[in-house]
């Protein structure tokens, strides 16, 4: 699973200098430009850079599911606890986005009981293993070295 590799890169410099950048420093993926000529790069994403894009990405999944999960439609909601049960291993990674998800399922579960059970149900029973992950979480400075602006953003 690629998150399960990016956060093994997020994790280790010298993993994300090796996988990332190739032996060669030559991987086209984390380039920040390439050689107009060659075509190999000029300038990589430096690891530090690649941790605070990967806490975007952590905030962007973050708010998708959120989303779905306080919304209304059954697909939705369905699809959300589905993918948040997939990607559970690696993801939330960040305190303050688990501790969120525990209220989302625990209100979901409620709201939901009595109504539409199997939804009930479904998030009761992904509560397990997010308790499981919690004592994983980290605070987002741990998470990516992030500036004050962006702690604030993330209180707003």
């Amino acid at each position: 699973m690629i998150l399960g590799d990016l956060a093994r890169w997020h994790a280790s410099k010298a993993i994300y200098e090796k996988e990332a950048w190739g032996p060669n420093q030559d991987l086209p993926g984390f380039a920040k430009s390439i050689h107009e000529t060659t075509s190999k790069p000029v300038a990589l994403l430096e690891y530090e850079d690649f941790r605070r894009i990967f806490f975007g990405w952590h905030k962007n999944l973050n708010t998708a599911l959120k989303s779905c999960l306080g919304g209304s439609e059954w697909m939705h909601i369905r699809n959300s606890i589905t993918v948040l049960k997939s990607v559970v291993e690696h993801f939330p990674a960040v305190d303050f986005m688990g501790k969120a998800f525990q209220n989302a399922l625990i209100t979901l579960a409620k709201r939901e009981e009595g109504k539409r059970e199997d939804l009930s149900l479904l998030a009761s029973a992904s509560m397990p293993e997010l308790k499981k992950r919690e004592k994983k979480w980290v605070m987002p400075q741990a998470f990516a070295k992030i500036g004050r602006a962006s702690c604030r953003e993330r209180v707003s």
